[in-house]
């Protein structure tokens, strides 16, 4: 920031966006190459954004996550009552997991095995609640796939529910709004 307002401001949407938008890029990036440039046009009003960044450096800045990405992975074995030695594969998927910090930090977590990243990134998490909300579906015919959830809470979804009530008088319909509550998973 030389000058001008903070582009993170709170209620200032549009230059937010397009910064998260350009660090986004530049984190894909640097999943292969050593350095990325950071461009951002017209981020302040007439004020551009023009910078690199070295993969060292976005290590350096991420290096607080790493322990707790290794606590994040005891705890869910812990809490699913798995063992390490228990586990045959390992998938990786989000965004994230294309940062070389976050596999070697997996890495760690589970030696021996060879982290997978065959599906699609930042698609996978959406297809796999689209597939297990059409399963779950008596609309949909799908081949049921054994999904074992260690989830300790239920998933819920709330929706409204628009009823319409005749009163004594049949000339008066009123439309009562409730909200409707579904469990979708159980653990």
């Amino acid at each position: 920031k030389s000058g001008g307002e903070d582009p993170l401001q709170e209620g200032r949407w549009k230059p937010r966006l397009k910064l998260e938008e350009a660090v986004r890029k530049a984190k894909h990036v640097l999943s292969g190459v050593p350095q990325a440039s950071v461009s951002v046009e017209c981020l302040d009003g007439e004020n551009d954004l023009s910078t690199s960044i070295h993969r060292d450096t976005f290590e350096q800045l991420c290096s607080h996550m790493v322990a707790a990405t290794q606590r994040t992975v005891s705890s869910a074995l812990a809490t699913a009552n798995v063992a390490q030695k228990e586990i045959s594969a390992v998938e990786i998927c989000g965004g994230a997991s294309r940062c070389p910090w976050l596999q070697s930090a997996l890495q760690s977590c589970f030696p021996g095995l060879e982290l997978r990243k065959t599906l699609n990134a930042d698609e996978c998490v959406a297809i796999g609640c689209a597939w297990q909300a059409a399963m779950s579906s008596p609309l949909y015919k799908l081949q049921q796939l054994d999904l074992v959830q260690y989830g300790r809470h239920y998933v819920c979804l709330d929706y409204p529910e628009h009823v319409k009530e005749v009163s004594e008088s049949p000339d008066t319909i009123t439309r009562v709004d409730r909200m409707k509550r579904m469990a979708l998973f159980q653990p």
